[in-house]
Parts: structure tokens; C-alpha cells; sequence
């Protein structure tokens, strides 16, 4: 199903990371899907599936709606996540943060705001290898320098 997003293809891009996260916290699958679906929620009220992968280090999950998505990627070996937004509605970078805080206790955060026009595609094997190299992005990103 082609969403309204991907035929638009623009919007804004939020980038929230978290640091010093409850590690546990970070390889629970229930709990990254319901901080996905109350980030979602935040946006929009109609949610489409959900694409979730484990991996060694963690776990990456992302939720397509009508004119957003949302992914998370959580680090247990770093105790970092990344949550990653976009979307065509306003959003509100403090009740994103609070998400996260609440469902992950980060206790430091830092986020980045841009214009985007790169959307999560619809195809499933597509999504999943988007979110594979967004994950390795965020995980070279976000490794510790020292």
C-alpha cells in the first residue's frame, strides 16, 4: 500500500538520542513497541504495521503511519537509543523526550531537527534494509569517541 508520505516525500526530521538508558529497558521488545506507538500516537491517530529486529547489540523497530514514521534504535552495550521521527505535522520535540525518559529513563539527550525527504518505504524487504543501515548509522554514531 502506497501511504500519502512516500508520494510527498518531504517533511521534517527529528532526531532524539538518549544516553545512560536502563539497559534492560533497551532489549525489552514490549517496550520499545509501546514507546513507538505513544510517539506515533503524539503525530497521528491511524498506525500501521510495525517492523521490528534483534540484534546482538540491541534492537531497531519502526512504525509507518499515513504521513510519518517513527523508528527506535536502543544499545544495550552503550546504554544509548536513538529515536528517529519524521513527519509532516508539527512536532513537539519536549513530549517525544518525555516518551523516552518514561519508557526508558535516559537521563541526558540530545536532538536534531532538519528538513528531509527521505521516507520509510513501503516494501517490507525495502524497510528492513533501510532500517539495518539506519541502525549501523546510529550505532557509529553514537559509539563512545574514548
Amino acid at each position: 500500500m502506497l501511504l500519502l508520505v512516500e508520494i510527498l516525500g518531504y517533511g521534517t526530521l527529528l532526531i532524539v538520542d538518549g544516553f545512560n538508558a536502563e539497559t534492560e529497558a533497551l532489549t525489552n521488545g514490549v517496550a520499545i513497541e509501546a514507546c513507538l506507538r505513544e510517539v506515533a500516537g503524539l503525530l497521528e491517530s491511524t498506525q500501521s504495521d510495525l517492523l521490528s529486529l534483534e540484534t546482538g547489540s540491541g534492537n531497531s523497530a519502526t512504525l509507518r503511519l499515513s504521513e510519518s514514521h517513527v523508528s527506535l534504535h536502543t544499545f544495550s552495550d552503550t546504554s544509548s537509543l536513538s529515536l528517529r521521527v519524521f513527519s509532516r505535522h508539527d512536532l513537539r520535540p519536549g513530549e517525544m523526550t518525555d516518551v523516552l525518559e518514561k519508557h526508558f529513563a535516559v537521563r541526558r539527550v540530545e536532538s536534531y531537527l532538519s528538513n528531509h525527504s527521505r521516507t520509510m518505504p513501503s516494501d517490507t524487504e525495502a524497510r528492513q534494509r533501510a532500517l539495518l543501515g539506519d541502525r549501523n548509522y546510529c550505532a557509529l554514531r553514537l559509539a563512545p569517541v574514548f
